[in-house]
């Protein structure tokens, strides 16, 4: 009969310690591991960018039309555009437009292939390969590989005409067209403008220009950020006599201003090197160094920076909208709500042989929802790809989570 009971009891018993062993696991633990990562201490504001320009103008009323892109880079003395006096038909003025464009394209065209190829023997070396490749593709019947290959060599033949001086079907195409400007505008009155200075083109004269200079930047005060920033562009439309149609930008160095306050400006100071970014592209940071901060003015103050590097978004554009990031701090990244204090000492739940250990960390900055660590600090017991407790509200030392 005690056999009996025991043998009975038994089974009772180890379904009474696994249900103890359930109970005391954590069935719902939601864990992730220690990886490397970064964030970034970022002020988002508006801005005004400043730099060297050169204006030129119109000397009568009438249409002007560009000869260029934006932003091309232009050398001095050379052509920039024309101004028709008076009123031009319009399908006249549009054929202009079509015949400097295409100018334009074929200019550049015939630029970069002289860049690219400017040594003749390289040159027939290229063309002898690409006939092989066109060969070889032709018995693997491989037609869109040999398109591009013709292709290739027809730029090597361009190429190869052009390093001996001689004439194209760009360049032909080039005669005609500047032939059929000249006809077109040999009854217009125009005046044309050429670059007295070196930099990068643009059409956009937002009258600006000479509100706010490099001369100015060390002057400036928030309130007169404000007062910019308030301010109305210059409309586009027909050019007046003694209005602006294009300018010259030096691109040695720019300058970008925005207002803050005296607490998010923090600890920044004149000479620390921060970083700008004008998208939505986390890679896509401009580095700058600070190289004015205003006096406060009403809690706030005016921040100029400055950079010798190229800008694409900047160059159209007076005012943007930036984001200015103060510092990037990297290190461990986890997720903010994992974070626990025990014993006076913030630090995470990480699963060891599935039970709960408490290891120490140390914060080097944090945002609403991840904080930064170091690994290199005394007061940090996290190591890479540990298995941290996530919701860690109702973990202690020891517990058993799986």
């Amino acid at each position: 009969m005690k056999k009996l009971l025991f043998w009975i009891g038994l089974p009772l018993a180890v379904i009474a310690v696994a249900f103890a062993v359930i109970n005391t696991a954590d069935d719902h633990i939601e864990t992730e591991l220690v990886r490397f990562g970064y964030l970034e201490d970022v002020l988002q504001t508006r801005g005004i960018v400043i730099r060297d320009e050169k204006v030129f103008y119109a000397d009568s009323a009438g249409v002007f039309e560009s000869v260029h892109s934006e932003g091309d880079r232009i050398s001095r003395w050379q052509m920039i555009g024309t101004i028709y006096k008076g009123d031009i038909d319009a399908a006249i003025f549009d054929e202009i437009n079509a015949i400097n464009k295409d100018i334009n394209a074929l200019e550049k065209r015939g630029a970069g292939i002289k860049s690219t190829f400017d040594d003749v023997y390289k040159i027939d070396s290229q063309i002898s390969a690409r006939v092989y490749d066109i060969i070889s593709y032709a018995s693997d019947k491989n037609a869109r590989y040999i398109l591009n290959a013709v292709g290739e060599m027809n730029e090597l033949m361009d190429a190869r005409l052009i390093s001996q001086g001689k004439k194209t079907s760009d360049t032909s195409e080039l005669d005609r067209l500047y032939a059929r400007k000249d006809e077109i505008e040999a009854p217009l009155v125009k005046t044309d403008l050429y670059a007295s200075v070196p930099g990068s083109l643009s059409y956009v004269i937002d009258g600006f220009e000479d509100k706010v200079t490099p001369s100015s930047v060390e002057s400036i005060t928030p309130s007169d950020v404000d007062a910019l920033l308030g301010a109305p562009l210059a409309p586009g439309g027909r050019v007046e006599a003694g209005r602006g149609v294009a300018k010259i930008i030096d691109n040695f160095i720019w300058y970008y201003v925005f207002n803050t306050t005296e607490r998010e400006l923090d600890t920044t100071k004149s000479g620390d090197r921060i970083y700008l970014s004008f998208s939505d592209n986390a890679d896509d940071l401009l580095p700058v160094n600070v190289y004015y901060i205003s006096p406060p003015q009403a809690g706030q103050v005016s921040v100029c920076v400055s950079s010798t590097r190229y800008a694409e978004p900047v160059l159209s554009n007076r005012k943007l909208n930036i984001a200015v990031v103060k510092r990037r701090y990297e290190g461990y990244k986890i997720p903010k709500i994992s974070i626990r204090q025990k014993d006076g000492m913030m630090g995470v739940y990480v699963v060891t042989s599935g039970v709960a250990a408490f290891k120490t960390i140390d914060i080097l900055y944090s945002d609403q929802d991840f904080a930064i660590l170091s690994p290199e600090s005394e007061a940090n017991q996290l190591s890479l790809y540990d298995e941290i407790v996530v919701n860690a509200e109702n973990t202690i030392e020891g517990k058993l989570l799986r």
